[in-house]
């Protein structure tokens, strides 16, 4: 439409006003002066009109339209997504229908005297018993079982495997790319592993996992282990922090298991064995020789690699802790706490819960982080991990320290004992994953230390942790019966 701007005023007498001349002003911008109002679009004549502007409802409609459309099409997918599966009826004759009925007739209400009967028919020994039945966890070669372990590798998988019989020393990086040098195949083959204080029993399970490998069993071969050869092995291969089934979260009262586990978990079956069931496979797998590395100690076992001439073995593991089959996350709990033996690995889990529970606090509250565990475990070397921020602290600690480990040395400092031409090669080693000091340092940037009196020439913490002969008497003979001396140090 066209606008228009008027300004209109008449000069005129009141005498003139009966039809007398009179002068009108009139201003126009856009319409000739001589254009009739009636043809500008203004009705009646008045110069002064001016039209109200016309809205556009055409435009209104169609976003109401669109704004419909949208909604329809969400509940039409929302509708086909969420649809349950149509299911056919199931036809039951009349007899059925009776059956059914009488089977969905429930007691309304029940008196406690019903109550305590129930419970006392079905809480019987028997039934405790018939629950918390297993079965035993096997080794097989060929068809002959060679036994039947008490002892076990928590966070193991469960099933059953078999291959061919391949041993492969400690199943290290450049023990494997020894194994593939010699063209021996992993894939799908039972592996027989030396247990190490060099790397973790779990570090071991991830090694040979990612090859291919179907089970693992681990043994104390008496070269490292001077431990009888019926000797059960007990330990866990979570290759990780914390509880593998509430992972980055402290398994605390109330906590809910969430639908993901720990990627650390193993996806193959890992079983430890004793040194007496692993001289019997190692005799019968027959293939090359071993490597010098590769040589142990047993008693009449040349030490051949295996492979593809070797007879299959078979590992069967149901479960491995007994009576807590498919309780997941008590499992690591109440399966750690079950013996001496377990201890240090329950202590291990127990930090890094705490690390997890007050992970955000815990580098405001602490400046440093000293572990005690494990101190002493024998006599005549000292050793210890530490954050580098630390290796000052320790050194001008041991130089005020008598020398505990010293036979004829009265006087002497520990530093003077231990330190050798070099104090840092000489004491400090990595700090290892199942070090209890690990999760402080590692998740919360606590510097931290962790140290240990040893025996001379062990490269192990303590070589009786992870068996069910972690006693005190022996802790006593390894310590040439200097405990409270080392303690009191």
């Amino acid at each position: 439409f066209n606008s228009e701007r008027y300004s209109r005023f008449t000069l005129q007498s009141y005498e003139e006003r009966d039809g007398g001349s009179h002068v009108e002003v009139k201003l126009s911008d856009d319409v000739d002066d001589h254009t009739p109002s009636e043809q500008a679009g203004q009705p009646g004549g008045s110069p002064s009109y001016r039209p109200r502007p016309q809205q556009n409802y055409r435009n209104v409609c169609y976003l109401a339209l669109g704004t419909l459309f949208i909604f329809i099409i969400g509940y039409l997918i929302g509708y086909v997504s969420h649809r349950s599966p149509r299911q056919e009826p199931i036809i039951c004759d009349s007899e059925q229908e009776v059956g059914v009925a009488e089977e969905a007739v429930v007691e309304s209400s029940l008196s406690w005297n019903d109550i305590t009967s129930l419970l006392a028919q079905r809480l019987t020994p028997d039934a405790f018993n018939s629950r918390l039945s297993e079965k035993p966890n096997r080794v097989l070669i060929g068809q002959e079982e060679l036994c039947q372990p008490k002892g076990y590798l928590a966070y193991s998988a469960t099933g059953k495997a078999q291959g061919k019989a391949v041993y492969g020393n400690y199943g290290r990086q450049e023990d494997l790319v020894l194994l593939q040098s010699l063209k021996v195949e992993l894939n799908g083959t039972v592996i027989l592993l030396r247990a190490t204080g060099q790397i973790s029993l779990a570090q071991q399970v991830a090694n040979v996992a990612a090859l291919g490998v179907s089970a693992v069993l681990i043994f104390l071969d008496p070269k490292d282990y001077k431990l009888q050869p019926s000797t059960e092995l007990y330990g866990h291969v979570h290759l990780g922090s914390g509880d593998p089934y509430t992972p980055g979260f402290p398994s605390f009262n109330h906590t809910q298991f969430p639908p993901t586990q720990s990627s650390g978990l193993p996806t193959v079956l890992a079983q430890s064995i004793t040194a007496a069931t692993a001289a019997k496979i190692l005799t019968r797998i027959g293939g090359p020789e071993s490597p010098l590395s590769f040589k142990g100690e047993l008693d009449n076992v040349k030490y051949t690699v295996g492979g593809a001439s070797s007879d299959d073995v078979t590992v069967e593991i149901d479960t491995w802790y007994w009576g807590l089959r498919g309780m997941r996350g008590v499992q690591a709990t109440l399966k750690l706490l079950s013996g001496p033996h377990c201890c240090w690995s329950w202590l291990e889990l127990c930090l890094r819960w705490y690390t997890q529970g007050y992970l955000s606090s815990l580098d405001r509250r602490a400046f440093t982080y000293i572990s005690l565990d494990g101190v002493v475990t024998g006599h005549g070397d000292f050793k210890a991990s530490a954050s580098p921020l630390l290796y000052s602290l320790l050194e001008s600690t041991m130089k005020e320290v008598k020398n505990p480990i010293g036979v004829g040395e009265s006087g002497k400092s520990l530093y003077e004992k231990v330190s050798g031409v070099n104090f840092e090669e000489a004491v400090f080693e990595p700090m290892q994953m199942e070090d209890s000091a690990y999760p402080f340092l590692a998740f919360s940037g606590i510097p931290s230390l962790s140290f240990r009196f040893i025996s001379q020439g062990v490269r192990h913490k303590h070589t009786h942790f992870l068996t069910n002969t972690n006693t005190h008497t022996l802790l006593h003979i390894h310590t040439h019966t200097h405990t409270q001396i080392l303690c009191q140090a």
